[in-house]
């Protein structure tokens, strides 16, 4: 997940060396990404940098294969390398939280990342990560996804998601586990400009020690983000279409108050 804060992006680095076990020095950009884009800002490059400070190779694409073609050329053949299946990585630790129970969405047009503000609940870390995308023509994808370096999740004792954009309220869809970490998608129909959203939520963390309603504020800019990465594929899944209280029809992976599933 995309961090909100240098502490933020430090804890991730933390978390990385900790799974991979590495000992060697780690480096972390700035929350401008300032690295990235002096190096040409492309999206998972890869670069060997020599002793004395000069790029040996470069490529555009990072690819593990040909960096180990690489080294073994530029240093010499290691005796007993490491396959990363070696490694035995857990993507998440085991909990009785659920995954792959909510429906993703299906986005029929093709879609830009665009540029996202994130606006941390008070004292509380960002808990939920907000992925924008926009066709250009004022329908935007908008995905909540749960940041699993907190170990937290959705409650959904409490009720559905609500996500409000530019006053609109749209619900999500009823789940019935009473827990899960799928996110949360939406597609709605916006106006040009800055679009303002906030999202309700009860998030608990996976030791099941506290729960807390949030209220996390987001500012979606209808402009491409060179950091957000590729975009992927269609998503499984259907959406519905309705009218919410502030008028505007959309569709969404959930319900508006009072509209169609």
């Amino acid at each position: 997940m995309r961090p909100t804060t240098i502490a933020e992006r430090l804890l991730h680095v933390q978390e990385a060396k900790k799974t991979l076990g590495t000992t060697i020095p780690w480096l972390a950009d700035t929350m401008e990404n300032e690295f990235k884009h002096a190096m040409g800002d492309r999206n998972n490059s890869e670069f060997v940098i020599g002793p004395d400070g000069n790029i040996v190779r470069m490529r555009d694409w990072s690819n593990a294969i040909t960096l180990r073609r690489d080294l073994t050329e530029l240093v010499g053949p290691v005796t007993n390398p490491t396959d990363p299946r070696d490694l035995q990585m857990a993507t998440f630790e085991k909990t009785d939280v659920a995954r792959g129970v909510v429906e993703r969405l299906r986005r029929q047009t093709p879609m830009t990342a665009y540029q996202v503000k994130t606006i941390a609940p008070g004292r509380d870390p960002a808990y939920i990560k907000l992925r924008a995308e926009g066709d250009g023509r004022g329908q935007l994808y908008l995905g909540f996804f749960v940041d699993p370096i907190h170990k937290v999740h959705w409650n959904n004792q409490a009720g559905p998601v609500q996500i409000s954009v530019n006053g609109t309220v749209h619900t999500g869809p009823d789940v019935s586990v009473k827990a899960d970490a799928d996110p949360r998608e939406f597609l709605v129909d916006v106006d040009k400009g800055v679009v303002k959203i906030t999202l309700t939520y009860l998030a608990c963390d996976d030791k099941e020690t506290w729960c807390k309603r949030v209220e996390q504020q987001y500012e979606v800019t209808q402009v491409a983000d060179p950091d957000a990465g590729r975009v992927s594929g269609q998503r499984a899944g259907g959406g519905g279409r309705g009218r919410g209280p502030g008028g505007g029809a959309g569709r969404f992976g959930g319900r508006r108050p009072g509209g169609n599933r």
